[in-house]
C-alpha cells in the first residue's frame, strides 16, 4: 500500500467535516493530513471521547497544558 493512501474502511470511519480540517492543516504545517486524522482516531476517536487523560492530557489530540506554555513554567518538568 502507498504510504497516505486511506483505505475504504477508513475513508468511510473518517468524519466528513474533519476531512477539510486535516487537509488546511497538513498543508499548513507541511506534513500528510492522514497522519493528522490518524492521530485523532486514536487519541479521542475523532473527538467522541474528551474526556481528560489520567496523566492529564485534554483535547482533541490529548496534549498536555504544558506542551502550550512551555516546560519551564513553574510546576513543569525540565
Amino acid at each position: 500500500m502507498s504510504q497516505g493512501v486511506i483505505t475504504p474502511l477508513g475513508e468511510k470511519e473518517i468524519p466528513a467535516e474533519y476531512v477539510p480540517i486535516y487537509q488546511a492543516a497538513g498543508k499548513k504545517y507541511n506534513v500528510p493530513w492522514q497522519l493528522i486524522a490518524a492521530i485523532h482516531r486514536v487519541e479521542t476517536h475523532f473527538g467522541a471521547d474528551l474526556n481528560v487523560s489520567s496523566v492529564g492530557a485534554l483535547g482533541h489530540t490529548q496534549f498536555m497544558v504544558l506542551t502550550w506554555i512551555g516546560w519551564g513554567y513553574p510546576g513543569g518538568i525540565g
